[in-house]
């Protein structure tokens, strides 16, 4: 037997004394792999996949996350984090993951508890001990385990058995939030993850799997994989990509000749020298405080500003005349103040007014492209499920007034088959207060169309009087009536 293989073995057995268990999943290489091996050691009914939704995450891996989990079989629900109101995770300091993660993890906690699971995992693997992760911090504080790190499994292996699964992810490139493009320090907003998503998607339809855009300031820092770094020889892709960038807001376009790497913001705190290099607060000190677990209040927190361009977010319980100490989650550092820009008490932190214009931002930069996919989604969830009552909450009330917002059982399967898993276009009204989608149905290549309307804030499905709204037209699409008339 092969050393992976007995990893393997080793983690199926750490698995089967878990019984029932919730895992954090995002559709990633790593909790996907997890997933699939839980699900087929404990079977569907003892694992549960809980997928985040949240403007710090590509609206497309959470719809790659779901499609997923539905093929790998296992029961998942969607949470909505709300890292994006935390005054200390808009700050980005550098252990902003750790509120981001304390989040997510005590959502699942809650679920675990109301059903009756044993377990919360995450997909934190052997390798990731390697670099900062100040999630794990969160993870252990609430009980989270991490069953591929204790198996001793790392990235590479977990691609080579990925593929052995016959699981789609096995090539997969790792995942991030978005919030990690913006430098510590810089203020995160709905404002610029938007900008983040809309210019990585942009890389990806040229063909670039693995690529990450750093927001410094006006300027965009592209990361590809080394080997791909050639083809920006091509002028006219070149060109092509400066100037959507520019579009989108960017002064300048800067190509990281380093090529794409894991953490790569973190090298400000390691390579500059006037804190990683000291024994205050180095790599080994940060890891070993995973060992650590206490209270730690996420409203409210000290803002200790480093000369390197960093932030230490915490709660500041000494300071003498050479020293600050900075309680952190998990444990506490000691800082010389030669290295301390200033320090930042809560009460000085943003008031309820900024932080309240940062919450509204990371809010409407969900476009209504984006809502009216989360809604359908969520749609097609309940066709799945059978589940008509929650159907009928994603009906508009106009529809159901007319009695056609009643779909029954086997309408509702039909639906399913239609929809699952196949692509669609969206197109607004003039008003942009209806969207027409048009679905191709992969059984027979036929144009499915569907009406949604925004329903006191929210997007609905609405079969109101549909014939009459829209007609069939060129490119085996459905049409608004006034387009067609013009």
């Amino acid at each position: 037997m092969v050393k992976r293989d007995k990893k393997l073995l080793k983690l199926r057995k750490i698995l089967q004394k878990l019984k029932r268990v919730v895992i954090a999943f995002s559709g990633g290489l790593d909790s996907t792999f997890l997933l699939k091996v839980a699900r087929d050691t404990l079977g569907t009914e003892n694992v549960l996949a809980v997928i985040a939704k949240s403007t710090t995450y590509p609206e497309r891996e959470y719809a790659n996350a779901v499609k997923l989990a539905r093929k790998i079989g296992s029961d998942h629900i969607t949470v909505y984090t709300k890292e994006t109101r935390n005054r200390a995770f808009l700050k980005n300091p550098v252990n902003r993951c750790y509120y981001c993660k304390r989040e997510l993890f005590s959502l699942l906690k809650k679920i675990a508890a109301e059903k009756d699971f044993n377990n919360i995992l995450d997909g934190f693997n052997h390798d990731d001990k390697k670099d900062l992760r100040f999630g794990s911090i969160a993870g252990r504080e609430l009980g989270v385990r991490s069953p591929l790190a204790e198996a001793g499994i790392g990235k590479k292996e977990i691609r080579v058995i990925s593929k052995r699964l016959g699981l789609s992810t096995w090539d997969k490139p790792s995942l991030a939030c978005l919030a990690s493009r913006i430098p510590y320090g810089d203020s995160i907003t709905g404002k610029k993850l938007k900008k983040i998503n809309q210019a990585e998607e942009m890389l990806e339809q040229y063909g670039f799997k693995q690529v990450r855009v750093r927001l410094h300031g006006d300027i965009a820092r592209i990361e590809v994989l080394a080997e791909n770094i050639k083809k920006f020889s091509d002028i006219k892709m070149r060109h092509a990509i400066t100037n959507a960038f520019k579009k989108l807001g960017f002064s300048y376009i800067a190509l990281d000749l380093e090529g794409y790497r894991t953490g790569s913001m973190n090298e400000v705190i390691r390579h500059t020298g006037e804190i990683m290099k000291h024994k205050r607060i180095t790599l080994v000190m940060l890891i070993s405080l995973l060992l650590a677990s206490q209270f730690f209040n996420t409203a409210v927190a000290d803002i200790v500003h480093l000369k390197n361009g960093g932030l230490i977010s915490g709660t500041v319980a000494e300071q003498t005349e050479s020293a600050v100490t900075v309680i952190i989650p998990g444990g506490k550092v000691t800082l010389e103040k030669k290295d301390i820009q200033y320090v930042e008490k809560s009460k000085d932190n943003l008031e309820d007014a900024d932080i309240k214009k940062l919450q509204e931002e990371s809010v409407s930069s969900n476009t209504a492209e984006e809502q009216i996919r989360n809604m359908f989604t969520e749609y097609v969830e309940t066709l799945k499920s059978g589940n008509a009552n929650k159907n009928r909450s994603l009906i508009s009330s106009q529809s159901i007034r007319a009695g056609e917002g009643n779909v029954q059982p086997f309408q509702m399967q039909n639906q399913y088959n239609m929809l699952s898993n196949n692509p669609y276009d969206i197109r607004m009204s003039g008003n942009r207060k209806e969207a027409l989608l048009t679905f191709k149905d992969s059984r027979n290549g036929t144009a499915c169309p569907f009406i949604v309307v925004n329903e006191g804030g929210g997007w609905k499905v609405d079969f109101t009087q549909m014939w009459q709204r829209i007609r069939f037209g060129p490119g085996d699409k459905w049409y608004w009536i006034n387009e067609w008339n013009k």
